[in-house]
């Protein structure tokens, strides 16, 4: 497990959880501070969030996770469904006492249905690949939890949170507080 006392400008480390059905889900951690999960869309990988995750380092210890079957992590196997991501989720943040998820694109909608599982302190989302059932759902949720603070991010191009990062960490920095 990460030390979440490791100073900013340390090695990122690289480390891994196991998921309820015993996946192996590998993540990279950096900073100090409240943990920040940061879960990646479709076709992205934990790298290409690190420019994002080391402009909140000197806040949060950012947990940037891999989601099975990418980078880190392992396979998806032949019986996928999307409540085994939901599940890589909840076993990241109660092995790691996170209160915060962000999640992007698809990630976005992995951390909401984690979400719909287990409560999370606070949910930022980006872009999430949000059907209407799923956005009466977050609707519902902040309806029936309102100590569960949920933020749909401003669009600022699709690939902001990875090719801008500077737009993106200001907007998490207010809301994860």
């Amino acid at each position: 497990m990460h030390d979440a006392h490791s100073r900013p400008d340390s090695p990122i480390a690289t480390e891994t959880v196991t998921s309820h059905d015993g996946t192996i889900i590998g993540y990279r951690a950096l900073g100090q501070g409240p943990g920040l999960l940061i879960v990646h869309g479709g076709a992205g990988r934990s790298e290409y969030f690190l420019p994002l995750a080391q402009l909140l380092a000197d806040r949060y210890t950012v947990y940037v996770m891999d989601r099975r079957g990418r980078g880190l992590s392992g396979l998806q196997g032949a019986d996928y469904h999307i409540e085994q991501e939901y599940a890589d989720v909840i076993a990241l943040v109660e092995q790691t006492s996170i209160p915060y998820v962000f999640g992007h694109s698809y990630g976005g909608t992995v951390a909401l249905g984690a979400a719909l599982t287990r409560l999370l302190p606070k949910l930022a989302l980006y872009e999430p690949g949000l059907s209407e059932p799923l956005r009466v759902t977050l609707h519902a949720l902040q309806a029936a939890l309102p100590q569960a603070h949920t933020l749909i991010l401003p669009n600022q191009g699709h690939s902001a949170p990875t090719t801008a990062p500077e737009l993106v960490a200001p907007l998490l920095q207010a809301f994860f507080v």
